[in-house]
C-alpha cells in the first residue's frame, strides 16, 4: 500500500510542479494583453484595432509575440 501511495503523491507533486512552472509566463502575457486592449482602444488604423481585439482575446502567447508591434502602432505620437 505504501508503494501505491508513494506513486500517487509523487504523481501529484509532479503535476503541481508542472502546472505552476508556466504561471509567471502566462501572467506576464496576460498583463500584456490587458495593456494592448487598453492602449489600442481608440486607434484609427486597422492594425491598431487588430491589436485592441487581440488584447481582449487574452491569448497570452500571442500577445507576447505581437506586443512590440502593437505598442509601436498604438502609442500616442509626441
Amino acid at each position: 500500500m505504501s508503494f501505491v501511495r508513494g506513486v500517487f503523491v509523487g504523481g501529484v507533486s509532479l503535476l503541481l510542479a508542472l502546472s505552476s512552472a508556466g504561471c509567471g509566463d502566462d501572467s506576464e502575457g496576460l498583463a500584456k494583453c490587458e495593456e494592448l486592449g487598453e492602449l489600442c482602444h481608440d486607434t484609427a488604423t486597422d492594425l491598431g484595432q487588430e491589436c485592441h481585439e487581440l488584447g481582449h482575446e487574452s491569448d497570452a502567447s500571442l500577445c507576447e509575440e505581437r506586443y512590440d508591434e502593437c505598442i509601436a502602432e498604438c502609442q500616442p505620437s509626441d
